[in-house]
């Protein structure tokens, strides 16, 4: 029960209020209220809040706390995160054990396998409650990038004196204040969905807010409130969400759909669609659907195509839509055509697999978009209606005359100028926007590269491994990408920079050169017979001469990497 006002006193005076309204209700209904397992707090700005009178349910009062935990979440009295903040800290430091006791840096489990549980074990708990933090002290959050860089470091077998961002940049995860942002603008985009969720009549004008924030964090759904302020017409809203628009009791499942075996560029694709249309579908009215999105600048549009009518039809759609609500949209389009001509037996091709698959299964949920829903709507209403309606999958651009017609119609519809209203689906935002939260990421991360990690940042920029690392795909054994993460890293094992962290005086190698990585690689005197076989390997495998040793360590060509895991080995060396 939450209430507010300018009064604590009246506040209070409204809550017993309610309190015994409550109490009466489930009284005559055999339930009561534990009073112990209750507890009472005044959220407040004041240093320390003004004496005001007890809260009490049955005569007994109701204890008042400085804090108190609701869904996992702790709120404390001032709406500081410090007690939460240090609670999921803990319980992320007891999962980075698991991580620990996987592996060390030359044994134990793969680097991607580790990753994996740190996503699945670690992170949960560092986002848990994120994108509420406001008034949150730096120090705070800093406890939880710690441990972040912590697992990390030990999934990747980096050593601790490595610079944060590159760290963050092997393993291809965001900060995480970034990610706050990232689930802030997920979560909000959902919600926003909802035209009766009491939090967007609240956050209709976020920017009065920002006084409750002025000395500290603003939280992250507030931002992300600010952001999509101005894309809520483009967003397709209602009192409930699409899976509710459809009735589950009547509805008839899944869909006839076929997926050819059609080759993508095959010669003979339309001498063997033509056959495959005889076979399965003698009689049937065809309707070839496309749709086409380019980037730069972004247009979407969709086509269709009915050679039987000579019916071309094409549309513009909203420039941030993705290719698959595009693709929905324009068989959307054709099952109206076919229940608006009375078309008793008819065949939807289209080039989309992932579309032809969605509606084919005929499984909607929480997370369908208004399009598929009303798809699959259409689709119900047509089979009802004895109408036969099924679907049929053939690759894009591959030497089928009636699927390039409608190829040319969605291009065509792209062009078309003006503006289209269309509402669609909020999620259609989010491939622009994590794309600039990696941009934003990107030029922070270059500028720490000017001070720290300089020849890492030379040539690694962590938008490149977004995706996935660079090991992700190597079955090498976890000591060779421990050696080579260490390499490209510049923290190792060698002492010019043990020196440099403390751990020996002197940074000269054993024949008396400054122990650097050019050095070791190329010039050691001492292991002349290594040195001279590995630069006639690199130099055999197309390096520029002279060879820089860096431009081998980053590279991702498992020839040039089995040839440094060699030398290290023939040389031993323990990075």
């Amino acid at each position: 029960m939450v209430s507010s006002g300018g009064s604590l006193d009246a506040v209070i005076e409204g809550v017993n209020s309610s309190l015994d309204k409550l109490n009466l209700w489930l009284g005559g209904r055999n339930l009561s209220i534990n009073v112990q397992k209750s507890s009472a707090v005044v959220f407040t700005k004041h240093l320390r809040p003004p004496p005001h009178p007890d809260i009490s349910l049955n005569f007994l009062p109701i204890p008042w706390k400085h804090q108190i935990k609701y869904l996992g979440v702790t709120f404390q009295q001032k709406l500081k995160w410090d007690a939460h903040i240090d609670l999921m800290c803990s319980r992320a430091i007891s999962q980075c054990k698991i991580i620990k006791s996987l592996c060390k840096p030359s044994w134990g489990s793969h680097p991607s396998i580790l990753l994996n549980v740190y996503k699945g074990l670690v992170r949960p708990y560092l986002d848990f409650g994120g994108i509420l933090y406001g008034r949150c002290s730096r120090a705070s959050l800093s406890k939880l990038d710690r441990v972040q860089f912590a697992a990390l470091r030990s999934a990747l077998g980096l050593m601790r004196s490595t610079p944060t961002s590159v760290i963050l940049a092997e393993s291809g995860e965001l900060p995480l204040k970034f990610r706050r942002l990232w689930l802030s603008f997920k979560f909000v985009s959902k919600l926003i969905r909802l035209s009766s969720h009491p939090l967007s009549e609240i956050l209709r004008y976020p920017e009065f807010l920002d006084g409750l924030w002025f000395n500290g964090t603003v939280p992250g759904y507030v931002q992300a409130f600010k952001l999509l302020k101005d894309k809520s017409n483009d967003i397709w809203r209602a009192p409930c969400l699409p899976f509710f628009l459809s009735d589950y009791r009547n509805r008839s499942g899944r869909v006839y759909h076929l997926i050819s075996d059609l080759q993508k560029g095959s010669a003979l694709n339309q001498q063997k669609l033509l056959c495959l249309l005889s076979e399965r579908f003698q009689g049937f009215t065809e309707l070839y659907t496309d749709a086409s999105r380019v980037s730069q600048p972004e247009s979407v549009g969709y086509g269709v195509w009915i050679p039987s009518s000579r019916t071309r039809i094409c549309g513009k759609l909203p420039d941030h839509w993705s290719i698959f609500s595009a693709e929905m949209f324009a068989v959307n389009r054709s099952i109206n055509w076919i229940l608006e001509k009375n078309i008793h037996r008819s065949v939807i091709i289209s080039d989309s697999q992932s579309v032809i698959s969605k509606l084919g299964s005929g499984s909607i949920n929480a997370n369908s978009d208004i399009f598929t829903v009303s798809s699959i709507i259409l689709l119900d209403r047509a089979r009802s209606m004895g109408f036969q309606v099924s679907l049929l999958w053939v690759p894009s651009h591959s030497n089928i005359l009636n699927n390039d017609i409608a190829d040319e119609l969605a291009n065509r519809g792209r062009q078309l100028l003006g503006r289209s209203g269309l509402k669609g689906d909020p999620r259609d935002f989010w491939p622009a926007y994590i794309a600039e939260i990696w941009g934003i990421w990107d030029d922070e991360y270059f500028n720490i590269g000017l001070t720290k990690g300089k020849i890492y940042a030379a040539f690694v920029r962590p938008s490149k491994y977004r995706v996935k690392p660079w090991f992700r795909n190597r079955s090498t054994s976890r000591k060779s990408i421990t050696s080579l993460t260490r390499l490209r890293s510049g923290h190792c094992s060698i002492p010019d920079h043990l020196a440099r962290i403390g751990v020996v005086d002197s940074p000269l190698c054993s024949c008396g050169e400054v122990g650097n990585m050019m050095h070791l690689f190329l010039s050691c005197d001492g292991n002349r017979y290594n040195v001279e076989i590995l630069y006639e390997g690199l130099s055999s495998l197309g390096l520029s001469l002279p060879i820089n040793i860096y431009e081998a360590i980053f590279s991702h060509r498992e020839e040039i990497t089995s040839l440094l895991l060699e030398f290290l080995r023939c040389s031993n060396l323990h990075v």
